[in-house]
């Protein structure tokens, strides 16, 4: 699932990069938003139900994959 959503939004961008006309880059950026930010709940949804030792662990690994996806956020501000 997460795999083919992330096709849709690999499509947007590459629409979104090779094309110059406004019609084609208003789909490029619809179809980057549509594939992008389901991924996102996806991946937290796939790590919490995957670690199923115990609550905590649980707990810390999500907060540790949030901790990790904000450090993007860090980085693309100084890049």
């Amino acid at each position: 699932m997460n795999a083919g959503v992330l096709t849709v939004g690999i499509v947007g961008f590459v629409i979104l990069i090779s094309t110059d006309t406004p019609g084609a880059r208003y789909v490029g950026t619809f179809l980057a938003a549509v594939g992008t930010f389901p991924a996102i709940a996806l991946s937290i949804t796939w790590n919490a139900n995957n670690i199923s030792d115990s609550p905590t662990k649980r707990a810390v690994s999500v907060a540790l994959q949030s901790s990790c996806g904000s450090f993007g956020g860090v980085i693309g501000s100084y890049a």
